[in-house]
């Protein structure tokens, strides 16, 4: 594809049929509305901007009322996670289409416009966060470094799985030839240059699309045969647009990679910098041999590049610092892994003396290797912060003491960061709770939304089997995926590992030893809750489905479980798809005479699940297939997942000299970033509170029950001997016939 020149290229959609179209965020020209109020909250005057950009057409949102009432809305809806917000804008107003760019940008401006969180050169932009997918990312602690030199958006932290599970093939050729043609990879402006052209094109695209639903709008109520051609030329023109800004996108990314990589250490210094003394000013000197410490010992076959395979935890931390580092993708790696040599605290420690030991040559005027080891060490603090600010600086915790001296003591003497992001109190809601709906949602609106489901309704529907709901098998698979996301959204990648000491098993329930260092307690036990929550349901199944009264109502019930686990694992719900199949395989439920009144095509159903399940099983890189298939939505089998990650863990994490293996532990990085991979695109279905709540009661009514007992209750779940029954038919006539003689 040709490259991308300083914006240029992409559509005039300010020529001809689109000539109304506004310059900016505002409304068309012509008759436009008043313009807001200089006295009206900033935020509030680029959410309606943006609302009138997108909406105000045919007298729609031209009064200053609308708007205004609109956008006052949407503040109100600050601190919603991304997910939540989109829910609950599009059921506000169903009426209007709402693109998936827009809503992000909107999040961005009613969450993150006004915030402080900033280096000496750094700015944040509400502009550059418009393709944003995982938003919570975006908005959480981020530590801007001198070394960066460069916009704080959401295209800054996306790399990190990818760089983890891909590493240095995170980048295709053709974004890496293009940047090396801009001859200037190591300067800011050359960043910041393309970080301006990728806003360009994205406003390119944002008004080409505006432009296209006007038009369709248009097309919609005349059927005017113009209005379809110019439609199908504009669709081909958001496709390139598309792939303009996808391409963009990537360079910019690549150009953050290496503004980190400008700062590496030549990889002989790092024997010197390991052994460096702490507080002491740097004095680096070449080793000849570095892999004399076991750092490097194999080198790429006609590559000319080594290849990092044992090391003792202090040459791990030090080759944090080495040049290529953040480009093989060695920095996320460590970060998953580095528990199982080495605690948080030895490493923050580790770096803060490296930090002290650089600024002590000068401070921020220093030059040459202890210049490298200030920025890089400052680098790899914020990627740390960016990502594992919840998992390894829990609050009032020790190590975030010690991280808030640091950076009040030694960083912002330099260069007066503001660090209120990382330290702030609201930062301290745990994941899974702030992913509650109920909680997050404005409180006029959940109050207005529990008038229509009182209590008291809840209670009397949590009494009606699932049996009875008319819901369709294809909205209660959407219910339940939204269920399921809601839970894995609140679990880390770091959760997954070491999961045999926290008693996770293939079959039963043991407590192990750990394999982390000095590791105290489990995670918070995130992955027991998904565990949890995933027999829960698989009960719920079971439950439902032994309680009903007739074979002809199980079957039904079968058939329905069957089409909403073929539902979820069509749309990548492989977690729910297994909850239910573990249901369905019940020994007591197996054993029911219902499933022979199944059809045989809803038989196939189950068949295809246990084939999917059998697919799951088998490699633990499965769901990673394809790069289509990575941008869609996907929620992974968390028992699965959890025991491919115990099988890397097997066996000696060190070499008979004690150094470990790094091969090991880059592959346990791979597996587990797929975690983040899978959070980064959520699934877009409109919730129905209703019946979630529904479903939220029946599980918790059913899952603790004990299901042969359930089934021996009800005689709908035994086969029958022919004469039993026709004795029992005589008996009952009998019985009747005495009735009417007494």
């Amino acid at each position: 594809m040709p490259y991308p020149q300083n914006g240029e290229g992409g559509p005039r959609t300010g020529e001809g049929e689109g000539e109304h179209l506004s310059e900016s965020h505002g409304p068309p020209q012509g008759d436009s509305p008043p313009p807001p109020s200089p006295l009206m909250n900033p935020s509030l005057q680029e959410v309606i901007g943006l609302l009138r950009a997108e909406f105000a057409f045919d007298g729609y949102l031209e009064n200053g009322v609308e708007d205004l009432a609109m956008g006052e809305y949407f503040l109100s809806l600050k601190d919603l996670q991304y997910q939540t917000f989109c829910n609950v804008v599009k059921e506000k107003f169903c009426d209007l289409y709402w693109n998936e760019d827009l809503l992000g940008v909107l999040h961005c401006v009613v969450n993150y416009s006004q915030l402080s969180l900033v280096g000496h050169r750094g700015q944040m932009s509400p502009d550059c966060c418009e393709d944003m997918e995982d938003t919570e990312s975006l908005g959480s602690h981020c530590l801007l470094s001198p070394s960066s030199g460069a916009e704080v958006s959401s295209h800054s932290l996306s790399p990190a799985w990818a760089l983890a599970f891909y590493g240095g093939d995170c980048f295709s050729q053709d974004v890496v030839e293009y940047a090396r043609n801009l001859g200037q990879h190591s300067e800011s402006p050359c960043l910041e240059l393309k970080t301006q052209q990728l806003m360009i094109e994205t406003r390119n695209q944002k008004k080409t699309r505006n432009f296209y639903q006007k038009l369709l709008h248009q097309e919609r109520k005349n059927k005017r045969s113009d209005a379809r051609l110019m439609l199908s030329k504009l669709k081909v023109q958001l496709e390139e647009l598309r792939s303009k800004v996808e391409f963009l996108d990537s360079i910019q990314k690549y150009l953050e990679v290496l503004s980190v990589d400008q700062w590496g250490v030549d990889v002989s210094l790092l024997p010197s910098l390991a052994a460096s003394d702490p507080g002491s000013p740097l004095d680096l000197q070449p080793s000849e041999e570095p892999a004399v410490l076991g750092l490097v010992s194999l080198s790429g076959a006609g590559t000319g590049k080594s290849s990092l395979q044992a090391a003792t935890p202090l040459d791990f931390m030090s080759y944090l610092y080495a040049r290529n580092a953040p480009l093989e993708g060695y920095i996320q790696q460590f970060l998953y892994t580095y528990r199982y040599f080495c605690t948080p605290q030895e490493l923050l420690q580790f770096l803060m003396d490296k930090f002290t030991s650089a600024a002590a040559g000068g401070g921020p005027d220093v030059s040459g290797d202890s210049a490298k080891v200030y920025h890089r060490s400052l680098d790899v603090l914020q990627i740390w912060l960016t990502d594992y600010i919840m998992v390894d600086f829990s609050p009032k915790s020790s190590l975030l003491m010690t991280l808030e001296n640091f950076l009040t003591t030694e960083v912002i003497t330099d260069f007066q960061w503001r660090i209120s992001r990382v330290v702030e109190p609201q930062s301290t809601q745990p994941k899974d709770k702030a992913y509650s709906i109920a909680a997050a949602l404005p409180w006029p609106y959940y109050t207005s939304l529990m008038d229509d489901i009182s209590s008291a309704c809840l209670r009397s529907e949590e009494r009606q089997p699932f049996s009875q709901s008319e819901h369709s098998a294809q909205h209660t698979a959407q219910q339940l995926t939204l269920l399921q996301q809601e839970m894995f959204q609140g679990c880390h990648p770091i959760h997954f590992l070491n999961s045999k000491s926290q008693g996770v098993r293939d079959k039963a329930v043991i407590e192990g030893s750990s394999l982390f260092v000095h590791e105290g307690t489990p995670h918070d036990g995130h992955l027991q809750q998904l565990l949890r929550y995933a027999d829960s349901v698989s009960n719920w199944v079971s439950a439902e489905i032994v309680i009903c009264d007739s074979i002809k109502i199980q079957a039904a019930l079968l058939t329905k479980f069957l089409l909403i686990a073929k539902h979820c694992y069509e749309s990548r719900d492989f977690a729910t798809a297994m909850q239910v199949l573990g249901g369905l395989e019940n020994v007591i439920v197996r054993q029911l005479p219902a499933w022979k009144h199944l059809s045989t095509k809803v038989c196939e159903v189950l068949e295809d699940l246990r084939a999917v399940q059998v697919f799951l099983k088998s490699d633990n890189l499965c769901l990673m297939g394809g790069e289509h298939v990575r941008r869609r939505p996907t929620l992974p089998a968390v028992h699965i997942l959890a025991m491919h990650i115990q099988q890397l863990e097997i066996g000696a994490f060190t070499l008979t000299s004690g150094a470990y293996k790094w091969p090991k532990l880059r592959t346990i990085a791979k597996v587990v970033s797929q975690v983040h991979a899978f959070q980064e695109t959520v699934y877009s279905f409109t919730p129905d509170p209703g019946l979630q709540a529904y479903i939220r009661l029946r599980i918790g009514h059913l899952s603790g029950c004990d299901i042969p007992l359930l089934a021996a209750d009800n005689e709908a779940n035994f086969y029958h001997n022919p004469t039993d029954r026709h004795t029992r038919r005589i008996q009952d006539t009998l019985k009747r016939v005495k009735a009417t003689f007494q």
